[in-house]
């Protein structure tokens, strides 16, 4: 996970040794050295700095015999003079090095950095002569030395580019960055210029060694990798030998320094031309990712499960257009993917998809693309199928075709499920536009991949999709966890659009979010004075206007509101009530009346402890309504939070629901606000909210979808709501329904039949509903009938 980062710790404090002495030792013999040009002479001066050096080198071997032993070895290897002399360790290790193309052009690339590394410092100081006609060996080392500055920004900035995974893409720009600061250093003919040459070099150096570095070991056979990592340090000292020698034939043929430092600029753009077209996914995300990152904010989980080498298939879901880009940020490894030879065969497209190795497949060229990808896994590639055939159009994960196994039939390659997250609602996906609006809380997407372990290869499709559907769990865990309470997302809804229908019911109330937060601001106010201590505050109320906005008015203060379930018998409700520990509960005389004619007896469970919302807001006056009016709408949001919202944690309890006690007694389940605001967020994603989408709110408050899914929900993501006290009240219902044309209606089978065979309701109402595919396939198939 912090490959990257260490890497670039390591580079930025070994630059900086080599860099730094360079000027100390520099500095020193100027300091020592008598003049005179006898050799005798001036050996005596500068004995010091060898004698410093014989010290030097002499702790250096104690700091390496101190490495500790880490108790591994492979006592079947002894090292053979023979085999040694005659080069066969050579020609073995060289051809190990050489088989994986990756790690190979990584070698060349970190090889081709420190060779052009060491021209510049070979080449500068006869160039910084020529150019000032000064020779001050201090001020020439000076100058290379601040390139460590550089190197220390570019090495950090690319191991926090690397964080959770190797960056591949900074690569190109690094490349290009050292090219044009070697085209400074020639042209350059003032010491500034020169610094600032030697700074860009540094930290574009950064940019290039840190991630070639990082692959090299994530992608090296572990029982391998110190063989690796010798015949990487072995080519980059001949590299730099062969470029030394290179710069001492140059200057003998007479070509000038800026001569060289021209070449090694075109050299160094020629070979990241060449490395970028051997790895297009380099040249993709250098590309793409600058654009994506200004619209999403991408995090990895589970890479270790990601075999470093060998052959690999991945399997996961696909909401987007872009998942195989995504898919390819988060992999240190290319993919090659197998895509629909339809839109393969598009002419836009085709010469882009040839260039990553696409696998086209289709019905009738199926088997050629089985033997393909079968190659390639042979081959020791990752190969990565979207097993759901198409892009999801609900964002849920369709089924899981079976091809894949034909692929995987005789093979013996590991299967690498993954799961991505947050891209259903973007631009890329078939949500619909008012839900790519709504699932956006913030100025960039959130957007994940998640893999998970490995199965093996004769997983089937049912046990690859249940792997799929547990990382979705931990996705949305990671998602839900960076987001705010659900009151603060409903306040932003509330400061975008606050002229818009919000909240209407049967009793008459008809209000637009600007309103409800006036309103619920007056509710914090009242309530404060008589709810100073208490945490759990008691809730009796229906689905209405008030019930909604007494609900939010206690999330804003931070308490807990626990509704209460008024079709319990008196005794039940005061079981509940006690468990609970309430002191207050916040109903309504007029409710409380309507409970009793049916033979509800609430009033008797709450005995002293009622505190009623027509007594609440009998005291405010049409004034201070309009003071709260103007002061929800025209002060900032940050203002509003620092004036009514506690601030709580997601993991805080934020409201209890109790069972009804069927089972002896009554059971309270404490709820997070991560419970909710993941049920909310997820229901909303299924559902795929339209722009003239309106929710019927018939479910009572204390019922869990009544609390979580019609009440909380639509606050949330500015959805407009309809709220219906009785569900049962199928004459009520139908009406609101016609009325205020509501498209999205949730209950229990019990209450569809209901309404379906009620002749009195209006037959617009069954026009203006619209079923979510997911819901309408568990009716019953005489309800979803009726429906049609």
């Amino acid at each position: 996970d912090r490959l990257a980062y260490s890497n670039g710790i390591v580079q930025a404090a070994t630059i900086t040794s080599i860099l730094g002495s360079s000027v100390l030792f520099s500095v020193l013999f100027e300091l020592l050295y008598q003049g005179g040009s006898d050799p005798h002479t001036i050996l005596q001066s500068i004995a010091p700095l060898g004698w410093g050096l014989v010290v030097m080198t002499s702790a250096e071997s104690w700091f390496a015999f101190k490495i500790p032993n880490t108790g591994v070895r492979e006592d079947s290897l002894r090292f053979k003079a023979r085999e040694y002399l005659s080069l066969g360790y050579l020609k073995r290790n060289l051809s190990l090095i050489t088989e994986n193309r990756i790690i190979w052009l990584c070698i060349m690339g970190l090889s081709l950095f420190w060779g052009v590394s060491q021209l510049a410092v070979a080449a500068f100081p006869a160039h910084y002569k020529w150019v000032t006609g000064d020779e001050n060996t201090v001020i020439i080392q000076g100058i290379l030395a601040v390139s460590a500055i550089g190197l220390i920004a570019g090495s950090m900035v690319a191991g926090w580019a690397s964080r959770l995974r190797i960056e591949f893409g900074i690569i190109p720009i690094g490349a290009l960055g050292m090219f044009l600061a070697l085209i400074t250093f020639a042209t350059a003919k003032t010491v500034p210029l020169m610094v600032g040459a030697s700074v860009s070099f540094g930290f574009f150096g950064g940019l290039v060694i840190v991630p070639f570095n990082s692959a090299l070991q994530y992608l090296s056979p572990e029982h391998k990798l110190g063989t690796v990592l010798a015949g990487s340090n072995f080519i980059q000292n001949i590299v730099m030998i062969l470029f030394l020698m290179g710069t001492v034939l140059m200057v003998a043929i007479g070509v000038s320094s800026r001569g060289i430092f021209y070449m090694a600029a075109v050299l160094t753009l020629c070979a990241s031309i060449y490395i970028s077209s051997k790895i297009p996914q380099l040249v993709g995300r250098l590309v793409l990712l600058p654009i994506l990152r200004t619209r999403y904010r991408l995090f990895v989980m589970g890479l270790q499960n990601l075999p470093q080498t060998g052959g690999v298939l991945l399997l996961g879901n696909h909401v987007s257009w872009i998942d195989w880009l995504i898919l390819q940020v988060a992999s240190p490894r290319a993919i090659k993917f197998v895509m629909e030879k339809r839109i393969y065969e598009q002419w836009y497209l085709k010469w882009f998809l040839q260039w990553f190795d696409v696998i086209p497949i289709s019905p009738t060229s199926g088997k050629k693309a089985i033997e393909e990808a079968r190659q390639r896994l042979e081959n020791g590639e990752v190969v990565a199928i979207f097993p759901e055939g198409r892009i999801s159009y609900n964002g849920q994960l369709g089924e899981f075709k079976k091809g894949f196994e034909m692929v995987m039939k005789g093979l013996n390659h590991p299967i690498v499920p993954f799961y991505l997250h947050g891209l259903w609602g973007s631009a890329f996906s078939r949500a619909e536009a008012r839900y790519k609006l709504v699932s956006k809380t913030g100025p960039r997407r959130d957007i994940g991949v998640v893999f998970g372990e490995p199965l093996p290869p004769e997983a089937t499709s049912y046990e690859v999709k249940q792997a799929v559907k547990e990382l979705s769990y931990q996705a949305w865990e990671k998602t839900v966890s960076r987001m705010d309470p659900l009151q603060y997302q409903w306040l932003k809804r509330c400061k975008t659009r606050p002229f818009k229908k919000a909240v209407v019911d049967a009793m008459g109330t008809d209000m637009n979010r600007i309103k409800v937060l006036s309103g619920v601001t007056i509710l914090v106010g009242i309530l404060k004075e008589h709810l100073k201590e208490e945490v759990r505050i008691g809730v009796l109320l229906p689905s209405s206007a008030v019930g909604t906005m007494v609900n939010m008015a206690l999330l804003v203060m931070g308490k807990c509101p626990v509704n209460l379930n008024y079709t319990l018998p008196s005794e039940t409700m005061e079981m509940a009530i006690e468990k609970a520990g309430l002191k207050t509960v916040i109903s309504s005389k007029l409710f409380l009346k309507r409970l009793s004619s049916r033979g509800l007896k609430a009033e008797e469970a709450l005995g002293n402890r009622v505190l009623y919302a027509e007594e609440i807001m009998k005291g405010v006056s049409e004034r201070e309504k309009r003071k709260a009016f103007f002061r929800a709408l025209l002060l900032p949001s940050w203002l509003l939070k620092a004036m009514y919202f506690k601030r709580v944690s997601l993991n805080e309890t934020a409201t209890i629901l109790f069972s009804s006690g069927s089972e002896s007694t009554p059971k309270g389940i404490e709820l997070t606000h991560k419970n909710l605001l993941g049920n909310i967020k997820q229901v909303g994603a299924m559902v795929n909210f339209q722009d003239d989408d309106v929710i019927l709110n018939s479910l009572p408050i204390f019922h869990s979808f009544g609390l979580t899914v019609t009440t909380l929900l639509p606050m949330c993501e500015g959805i407009p709501m309809v709220s219906v006290p009785d569900p049962t009240d199928a004459l009520t219902v139908g009406k609101m329904v016609v009325r205020h044309r509501a498209t999205i209606l949730f209950g229990t089978s019990t209450f569809f039949r209901l309404y379906t065979k009620n002749r009195r309701l209006h037959p617009l109402m069954f026009q203006t509903l619209r079923m979510a595919v997911a819901g309408a396939e568990r009716l019953k198939p005489e309800i979803r009938d009726a429906f049609k």
